[in-house]
């Protein structure tokens, strides 16, 4: 009997060792549990389990179930963040990403808030855990809108003036200003040719031929 016991000692140190062991954890850990499981429950659509892990599970019931009224068909996916501890109060950041009913996803980041109680983390029953900019007496609401237009391109400036015709020149011989036609046998002075350009003028025939 004498040499039983510290071999029963010895066995029962080694069996309750690694009991002892899972059941440490940080606050932060629990608190992040606590957490999960809230958002997992609400995201599976249970509302009375993650109404029941929350500080005042009538008031939570009444703020998840107007949330599934004011979005209806949606469904939300949770993807935790950081957790923060202090005196018995604890913060979990979290990322909400809604799939809306015929409209795009809506994400936002929001952060949950927990206390300790006797037996573990309830999460704080308050509109901000829906979303951070929810108040007492506030609600979600689902509108839509047409897109805004966007502003049209800048049309290439016209003008208002009639098109400039090219301009053309015409070669007119000088005449004698004070005869039009020279006698036979007469000798003809030389001819100067000018040039005159007119922005509107057209081609003009020789001086004394016949059209």
């Amino acid at each position: 009997m004498l040499q039983r016991g510290p071999a029963l000692a010895t066995a029962l140190l080694l069996l309750t060792a690694p009991v002892l062991a899972a059941c440490s954890g940080t606050a932060e850990d629990d608190a992040r549990a606590a957490a999960e499981a809230f958002l997992d429950d609400w995201s599976g659509g249970d509302t009375a389990a993650a109404a029941g892990a929350t500080t005042d599970p009538d008031a939570a019931t009444a703020l998840l179930e107007q949330t599934a009224e004011d979005l209806p068909g949606a469904t939300v996916d949770a993807e935790l963040g950081e957790v923060t501890v202090e005196d018995g109060t604890a913060s979990v950041g979290w990322t909400a990403t809604w799939d809306l009913v015929a409209a795009p996803e809506w994400s936002y980041e929001s952060t949950l808030r927990l206390e300790e109680g006797d037996d573990a983390w309830q999460v704080v029953a308050e509109p901000a855990l829906v979303h951070p900019e929810l108040a007492d007496g506030q609600h979600l609401e689902l509108t839509r809108s047409l897109p805004e237009r966007a502003p049209s391109p800048m049309r290439p400036e016209r003008r208002c003036s009639r098109p400039r015709r090219s301009s053309t020149s015409a070669s007119i011989p000088a005449r004698s200003p004070t005869c039009r036609r020279w006698p036979r046998g007469c000798p003809r002075p030389p001819t100067s040719r000018r040039r005159t350009s007119s922005p509107t003028s057209r081609p003009r025939p020789r001086a004394g031929s016949s059209r």
